[in-house]
This record gives C-alpha cells, structure tokens and sequence, in this order.
C-alpha cells in the first residue's frame, strides 16, 4: 500500500472559494535518526526512500563522508516514527 498521500475532504479558496471537495494529499511521518542509539535528529517527510533520506542527511551534516563508510541502517517501527539507527 502506497503511504506517500491520501485522500481527504477539504474547503476550496479562490474561484471555488467554499466549495468541499476530494482532494489529494501528501502524507508526512517524521523520521528519527540515531547514532549508536542516541537520537540525533527528527525530522519530517513523506513515506518511502527512509534509508537514501537517512544517508543523504547524514552525508550533508558531514557525519558520513564517503559510499564505504556508510553505516547499516535497521527500521523499528513504532506507533508512528521509524527510527534509522547506524550499527
């Protein structure tokens, strides 16, 4: 099941100002990722591509810094936030 947007009832503005209608919608989760078990950061984004976001992340912040250095990335899913933890 696609998990990146739903479906949803909302009040149009402009032209169709008042109007409710079906609308497509993004849908966000947050992100946490951690280093060794601690919590670095939380961050939101829609469903999908956890992994290459989590690595782009931690490339940009300059805590990895090449391909071979990567760190192994694990899912646990809670309620509602996947956690990426390097291992």
């Amino acid at each position: 099941m696609d998990r990146s947007s739903h479906r949803a009832r909302v009040l149009r503005y402009g032209d169709d100002a008042g109007a409710r209608v079906e609308d497509q919608l993004a849908a966000e989760e947050p992100l946490e990722i951690r280093i060794d078990g601690v919590p670095l950061t939380v961050m939101m984004r829609t469903p999908g591509h956890e992994r290459e976001l989590a690595l782009g992340f931690l490339s940009g912040e300059g805590i990895i810094r090449r391909r071979m250095t990567s760190p192994r990335c694990a899912s646990s899913p809670t309620v509602s936030t996947r956690t990426w933890r390097t291992s």
